[in-house]
């Protein structure tokens, strides 16, 4: 395989740009400490100073014990510089991607030099040529660690078998002890940073982040679970093993990748991009950066010291409730924070969140997938209790009807309706999730797709207001009105006195102004009686 294809499975700007004068300045800085060093070497084994600091180490031998210390033992002028070798390597290589291109095999490799300060010495023709030669075999690291991830997932690309990662893989996540199998979860962390690179996202850091994934999957056994946008997704089993697949979209690229070490294993089919989208497989999402999802793992249970009964200073978890990591900057804090408002959280006054549900699986499955609900294409803006108060209140509910909320999101008017008889239609999974954790019965669909034979007592309802689709959403609505039901809808101000729903009796309340958090909408409620 060639080089064209391999820029074009992982995009122009996928290999980070090198600043040389960044390195000028390390050899620059390298020198000068370099000549400390030896300038500090001459001065401490002058006579004079050999036979003061012999006192000095003498009081060190009384204060801790120390037996044997001597001015030469102490001053070793190759180690230093050794170790000043090493960190300057260490230094130089952060300043490109070329550690996070190697596979692990090799990254251990200069980590040990490093460590054991057995690199070459920092000097300018050395560092140049190494570091040119690392840059320029960039796709050769890249392509190994990409096959080192796919041989522990599977070897199939090796056989007969050609279709790489364009396959359904299976793999044990949970030992037989019921815990995760860290080094298959570490496999499935490496993956998902490769794929992170192709979609220019930040890579996932930081211990459990995969983890999360595992145990959201293992909580719908059976169910396939979307990861990072769509661009993966996992369905795990009981027994402990996991299906993996990868997105068309991400398949080819790593394909290609692979093909630049067995291009006779890969055929071209399998590593070029999908002419076609796969029917049952969505459009990769936009996630979430993995700062803000590691914040989010990092969210804990908000439990105060408080003294009890025996003036013990004791921890009082605050039930349905998350509180960030302390020392998170604010963008991401503020980022970790509009997720928990999206699926349901309150910021109080001391700081943490408040749900009105346990938000732990919910949590997960944001972790999972790396995404919240878009506003904007779900058209969600959560009912402010007030309001939705209100429109229950207009819809007279009674004992022994039955009730509906279409479009409920995350069920800001069910909340006040009966539990137990009130459906809630949604088709959002993640607020599908929501509902069922509060204890709503709930309905996953498009709500104008879903034609019910269920006749409700009483429909209360906040349809998305955009390109007039509040209109069709009633009107739908309406056809599932029992006899001498009653539907009562919050709708945009216009829509008062302009809109005309045959067969029912309708009323319009006052106008509400400035209802929804981030909008300046009106809007009005309507209350409309079937006519027998």
């Amino acid at each position: 395989m060639g080089g064209t294809a391999l820029s074009t499975a992982t995009g122009s700007g996928f290999f980070a740009p090198v600043d040389t004068s960044l390195i000028g300045a390390l050899l620059t800085t390298h020198k000068r400490i370099e000549a400390s060093i030896g300038a500090v070497d001459n001065f401490m084994r002058s006579d004079d100073c050999r036979s003061a600091l012999g006192f000095y180490l003498a009081a060190c031998r009384e204060d801790q014990g120390r037996i044997g210390l001597k001015v030469d033992g102490l001053m070793q002028k190759d180690k230093a510089l050794a170790a000043l070798h090493a960190d300057y390597w260490d230094k130089a290589l952060r300043l490109t991607d070329v550690l996070e291109c190697m596979p692990q095999k090799r990254r251990d490799e200069w980590y040990d030099l490093i460590r054991s300060h057995a690199t070459p010495p920092f000097e300018d023709e050395a560092v140049y040529l190494t570091l040119q030669d690392m840059l320029n075999s960039r796709e050769r690291f890249l392509a190994e660690r990409v096959e080192g991830i796919f041989r522990a997932l599977s070897g199939e690309h090796v056989t007969n078998s050609p279709a790489a990662f364009g396959k359904r893989m299976i793999i044990y996540v949970m030992t037989s002890y019921g815990t995760t199998n860290y080094t298959n979860e570490g496999h499935i962390t490496d993956l998902r940073k490769i794929i992170a690179r192709f979609m220019g996202r930040d890579e996932p850091s930081g211990f459990g982040v995969t983890t999360r994934v595992i145990q959201a999957a293992m909580a719908q056994t059976g169910e396939w679970l979307a990861i990072d946008g769509g661009a993966m997704r996992i369905r795990c089993y009981k027994k402990g093993t996991a299906h993996l697949e990868i997105h068309p979209d991400m398949a080819w690229r790593l394909n290609a990748i692979l093909a630049l070490l067995y291009p006779s294993a890969i055929p071209a089919e399998f590593r070029a991009a999908p002419k076609r989208k796969a029917r049952d497989i969505e459009l990769i999402q936009k996630p979430i950066p993995f700062t803000v999802i590691s914040a989010l793992c990092e969210a804990s249970e908000y439990a105060p010291l408080v003294e009890d009964a025996r003036y013990r200073r004791v921890r009082n978890p605050v039930r349905n409730s998350l509180v960030l990591k302390h020392g998170l900057d604010k963008f991401t804090a503020r980022q970790a924070g509009d997720v928990l408002e999206a699926i349901g959280g309150v910021r109080q006054k001391l700081g943490y969140y408040q749900f009105d549900y346990d938000p732990k699986r919910v949590l997960n499955e944001v972790i999972a997938s790396g995404c919240i609900p878009d506003h904007k294409s779900h058209q969600f803006y959560p009912t402010p209790s007030e309001l939705a108060e209100i429109a229950v209140g207009h819809a007279d509910l009674r004992d022994g009807m039955t009730s509906l909320e279409p479009s409920a999101g995350q069920g800001g008017i069910a909340d006040h309706m009966h539990v137990g008889v009130t459906t809630c239609i949604e088709v959002s999974d993640l607020h599908c999730q929501i509902l069922n954790e509060k204890g709503h019965r709930w309905i996953a669909g498009d709500f104008l797709s879903i034609d019910m034979q269920d006749r409700f007592d009483r429909i209360v309802m906040n349809p998305p207001f955009s390109d007039g689709r509040w209109q069709a959403h009633v009107e739908h609505a309406a056809g599932m009105l029992a006899d001498c039901g009653r539907l009562v809808a919050i709708l945009p101000s216009g829509a008062k006195n302009k809109f005309d729903l045959p067969g029912f009796a309708c009323e319009w309340s006052q106008v509400f102004d400035n209802q929804f958090d981030g909008t300046s909408v009106s809007v009005v409620i309507l209350k409309a009686d079937r006519i027998q």
